[in-house]
């Protein structure tokens, strides 16, 4: 009998541990782009892929060295400093931006936490980044929020980012839900952090795109996860160290 119910304990954690969720995913579409393999980045000014080009704030500071902990952000605290093989950016499968690049949650509506890492504009202190969804444009951070800042991102379906600077109004997907942008040029390069479903986005806040190093804002995205889920791991978690217990006393009775 105490082996059977040692197995039914195993088995109960087994079950519990599966039934653990981890945080919905947030999906990228667009009308060009796809999930890309990030290469090194050079900063070289080719911009090949399009957020690969040479900063004018010197050093090798664009996105691709934000997120792979590279160039001028080895060693800084604010990078995620990922490896090449657990990045992909969103683009074309010849480096170019997809002009149209919204998001959505699975299951739909699930809240998004939006976390700024990283400012380098001469418009920090004025710029101001939003999500607009069905219901319309919504405020994330504004001016002075500084590294650190965090928010939360509630849209109704499919949502956009958008940019507003001293520059003009940029968006991430000009056409959805009627929204226009200042111009054509993508102002927002989205990456993936493949192990976990984590979104880095840098932003540029110029017309036309100005040095593309897409750094003068860096956040990131990461899917809250519904609370069935974190009660499911709650109770995953007391069922191991129950059952650890168990293990412990069996073993000292047997002594």
């Amino acid at each position: 009998m105490t082996h059977i119910s040692k197995y039914l304990a195993a088995g109960l954690v087994c079950v519990l541990a599966a039934s653990v969720a981890l945080a919905d995913p947030i999906n990228v579409s667009g009308t060009t782009g796809g999930w890309q393999p990030t290469p090194a980045p050079t900063g070289s000014g080719s911009g090949s892929p399009f957020w690969d080009s040479g900063p004018t704030d010197g050093g090798q500071k664009n996105i691709g060295n934000f997120v792979t902990g590279t160039g001028s952000f080895v060693g800084n605290p604010s990078s995620p400093s990922l490896a090449l093989s657990n990045v992909n950016y969103w683009g074309t499968a010849a480096g170019l931006a997809d002009p149209h690049v919204q998001f959505s949650t699975s299951p739909a509506n699930s809240p998004v936490t939006t976390t700024l890492r990283l400012e380098l504009a001469g418009f920090s202190g004025s710029n101001v980044l939003g999500y607009y969804d069905s219901t319309g444009d919504h405020v994330i951070f504004v001016g002075g929020d500084g590294a650190g800042a965090l928010a939360t991102i509630n849209a109704i379906g499919a949502f956009g980012l958008y940019l507003i600077s001293p520059e003009g109004t940029f968006r991430s997907d000009p056409g959805l839900y009627g929204a226009t942008s200042d111009d054509t040029f993508q102002h927002f390069a989205v990456f993936k952090e493949l192990d976990n479903s984590k979104l880095w986005i840098g932003l540029e806040d110029l017309k036309g795109g100005g040095d593309k190093d897409y750094n003068d804002m860096i956040i990131s995205l990461e899917a809250v996860p519904e609370p069935a889920s974190v009660l499911s791991f709650a109770i995953g978690s007391l069922a191991v160290g129950c059952y650890g217990v168990y293990r412990r006393r069996n073993r000292s009775t047997k002594q």
